[in-house]
């Protein structure tokens, strides 16, 4: 008797997920895609090209169009523009899915195979999330989900699944990538329609973008979400826990605030997934791989500490290929880890490599280097270790009849790209060790303009200031405006004239950074009005931080027409993080009461903690019905969504304690010695290695006359090996 197969078992054994099993057997979805059949059959023992022309009259045959979802009119089937294709005619692996490690064939002595095929989904609460946005999306809301996640978690396939219910209802997926994702974004956004899901994969390429194109994609993006007429629409994207911190943190005060929009647009939207599975995961996991999933199976034979999702992306392969690398193609990946965490990339040019790796070797590793050491280090480091994954990946540029912009100094030499793990994992194998020195003479030859100045930065967070100082020069003669403000900061107390003149040269640029830096500057000189003159000028220009300033000053002198003027800039930014600061500080409901707070400016997760604010105020004049309003519509945003907030650094103490508890035990140790001990000088360079040289500001405020100052110990700065420097 032929023994019947449950839903489960089908999926387990033809490694696709739920969802897409669920559809091939359904009446009323589409026809599956060839891809589903094959495994299909593969799984049931069925005649493959037998079912693959049955595939072939379905689909000629089905010519009417499915019916509507609830609540969509006919109109509402097709989008605005056909941007994207169908989410069926769609591979996961081209939407940047992993793929996944499989299990070692019969008889083949245990070899790692790698399989095209996605092993069985095992939901989490974080999928959950995902699932009530998609049915509010389905009854024709706008909706927008980031996961924040770190590398090979997960998050990419969370998405995939996630948008799988839409597939029955007609929607398309639009990836932006081509030419560069920034571009292909900023360019079509404005295209995109009904029902269509626009997929930001790795979205630190779209909101990360310099020259200011981030903050206007996360402003279309806006404009997307809250235009009626173009929704519904699903704006899926994953990142990085790192980039999500830095989109979502609030400036240092004096200190341009260049995300913006991008953080109110993230306010709200984050779903955070966990590093691993949990016990419920894992015994979930358990019961699909006992169902017949050879690829969670062999996953959960090596996994030990939950993280399954980063086996069976590879990323042990990877870690492997780095410890077991010879000297020469470790040097190259370390060159490149120390790239990352400084702020250089993602494409690194090789010839930067290659002037790099010289001081990551030892005397007699660089003395055994052969003639073509370079071309063979690259070969071994290019050569996949599972799927389409490998340490270094060259990068091909495509040209489409516009300018590509310069991205270093020799654009004929290739660039390659460092294993997202691999950066993870140096990050923190080397987040407290100085790049040597020929690493920093590498990014003065070979980087270009923005490369050079996140390079001079890390530099001066090690107080390797004459680095700091030739990197910024270098890029300075490039015109590049950043560089230039960032030059002029370095030299305020060494060169102050010459500070001056390259503020002044940033400000015709129209840098707002450097407007605020001068009118900070008039301020502690008690020039008042020429400070607020400054002031204005970045203000006038979009500068969020100098409209915060201006409305805590505005406020102080009682100017209520400027308050009014600043009031509504922050309006037009769409900043609520500046709304708040100005209801803080005016401490007065009533002036706001002509706000429109039913506008979509107002809809994203900032606007909850404004009206708590106005609900405080409105109960403190006695005015309680409207408190409860307030507080009623709060309750209701924040059940919603799930707010994820930003990381808050008290002070310096927490934010070295986050993942780095050893330069907080060094610190411990200063608070506690005396000057005379003979270890503390060392721990104090420990600490600048690590890139927190404002750590030792603080540990001298704190201990006084008892410790002495670090600038007295090394006046020039330090030279990467941690000598001091000679005058420079």
């Amino acid at each position: 008797m032929k023994k019947h197969l449950t839903m489960d078992q089908v999926r387990a054994r033809s490694g696709l997920g739920r969802t897409v099993v669920s559809q091939a057997f359904s009446s009323s979805a589409p026809p599956p895609s060839g891809a589903t059949i094959s495994a299909l059959a593969s799984a049931l023992a069925l005649d493959t090209d037998q079912l693959l022309h049955l595939l072939d009259v379905a689909t000629q045959a089905r010519s009417t169009p499915p019916t509507p979802a609830a609540g969509v009119g006919e109109d509402d089937v097709t989008g605005v523009d056909e941007l994207g294709r169908p989410i069926t005619d769609w591979d996961p692996h081209d939407l940047e899915v992993h793929p996944a490690a499989d299990a070692p064939a019969p008889g083949s002595g245990g070899g790692r195979r790698w399989s095209a095929r996605l092993p069985a989904y095992v939901r989490r609460p974080h999928d959950d999330e995902l699932a009530a946005l998609v049915s509010e999306v389905g009854m024709g809301h706008s909706r927008m989900a980031v996961l924040v996640g770190s590398s090979s978690t997960g998050k990419t396939r969370a998405c995939w699944e996630a948008v799988q219910p839409l597939a029955t209802q007609r929607w398309r997926l639009w990836h932006p990538f081509d030419p560069t994702r920034a571009e292909a974004a900023l360019a079509d956004i404005e295209r995109a329609g009904r029902r269509t899901v626009v997929w930001l994969n790795e979205a630190q390429h779209y909101f990360g973008a310099s020259g200011g194109l981030g903050e206007r994609i996360a402003s279309a993006i806006h404009s997307l979400l809250t235009d009626p007429k173009r929704g519904p629409v699903l704006v899926l994207g994953t990142l990085w826990p790192e980039y999500a911190n830095t989109y979502t943190a609030l400036p240092e005060p004096g200190r341009t605030d260049p995300y913006t929009h991008a953080r109110a647009l993230l306010s709200g939207r984050l779903v955070v997934l966990p590093d691993s599975f949990d016990s419920t995961a894992i015994k979930d996991a358990q019961a699909v791989a006992a169902a017949g999933d050879h690829q969670l199976s062999h996953a959960l034979q090596h996994v030990r500490d939950g993280k399954m999702t980063q086996f069976l992306a590879g990323a042990p392969d990877l870690l492997r290929r780095y410890q077991s690398a010879l000297p020469p193609a470790r040097a190259l990946l370390r060159a490149a880890m120390d790239a990352r965490r400084l702020g250089v990339g993602p494409q690194i040019p090789v010839c930067f490599l290659e002037q790099a790796a010289e001081g990551y070797l030892s005397d007699d590793e660089y003395d055994c280097l052969s003639d073509n050491w370079l071309e063979q280090a690259l070969v071994d480091n290019t050569q996949p270790v599972h799927g389409n994954l490998a340490p270094l990946r060259r990068n091909r540029h495509r040209y489409r009849g516009t300018v590509t912009p310069q991205i270093h100094t020799n654009p004929s030499s290739p660039t390659y790209r460092l294993a997202d793990y691999l950066e993870q994992h140096g990050r923190y194998e080397r987040r407290h060790l100085c790049p040597p020195e020929s690493f920093w003479q590498a990014a003065h030859d070979h980087l270009g303009p923005e490369d050079l100045v996140n390079a001079a930065n890390g530099a001066h967070h090690r107080y390797r200031t004459r680095w700091a100082y030739q990197l910024l020069q270098r890029a300075v003669e490039s015109n590049y405006v950043p560089a230039i403000t960032e030059l002029a900061w370095l030299l305020e107390v060494r060169e102050p004239e010459c500070s001056a003149r390259l503020y002044e040269q940033a400000i015709e640029a129209g840098d707002t950074r450097a407007m605020c830096f001068v009118a900070h500057a008039r301020d502690m000189d008690m020039d008042i009005e020429g400070a607020d003159e400054m002031y204005w000028r970045a203000a006038d220009a979009g500068d969020g931080e100098a409209i915060a300033v201006l409305s805590e000053r505005l406020d102080a002198y009682g100017a209520a027409e400027g308050i009014a003027r600043v009031y509504q800039k922050s309006v037009d930014l769409g900043d609520t993080r500046c709304m708040k600061h100005l209801i803080e500080w005016k401490k007065e409901a009533e002036r706001l009461a002509d706000v429109d707070w039913s506008s979509p400016q107002y809809q994203d997760g900032g606007r909850s903690e404004v009206l708590v604010l106005l609900a405080r105020w409105r109960a403190e004049v006695g005015d309680s019905k409207e408190a409860e309003r307030l507080n009623q519509e709060v309750a209701d945003a924040r059940s919603s969504t799930k707010k994820v907030a930003p990381r808050v650094e008290q002070d310096i103490f927490s934010a070295i304690s986050e993942g780095q508890p050893e330069l907080r035990k060094w610190l411990n140790e200063l608070r506690e010695r005396g000057v005379h001990h003979a270890g503390a000088e060392q721990i104090m360079l420990n600490v600048v290695d690590s890139g927190n040289v404002e750590a030792l500001h603080w540990l001298h405020d704190d201990i006084g006359d008892r410790w002495p100052h670090f600038i007295d110990l090394w006046p020039h700065g330090l030279e990467p090996d941690g000598s001091p420097s000679s005058p420079w």
